[in-house]
């Protein structure tokens, strides 16, 4: 299956869930925005909802400085 993330197509071997996806790229779940298909989704939606083929998915991490 392919998606878009953060702008780049990526493989992945089934369909999962947008926990799956930050687990598997190595991310934390704090401090993250993430959009699917142009919509922001709600931290308590990444486990409900499936990613599917062709999806586009930018994460956006926050990062704190003085």
């Amino acid at each position: 299956m392919q998606i878009r993330v953060n702008g780049e197509i990526r493989d992945f071997p089934e369909a999962g869930k947008i926990n799956h996806l930050l687990q598997t790229l190595g991310l934390t779940l704090e401090g993250i925005v993430v959009t699917l298909n142009q919509t922001i989704l709600k931290k308590t939606e990444w486990d409900q909802i499936i990613i599917k083929e062709n999806d586009v998915i930018e994460l956006i991490s926050f990062v704190g400085g003085g």
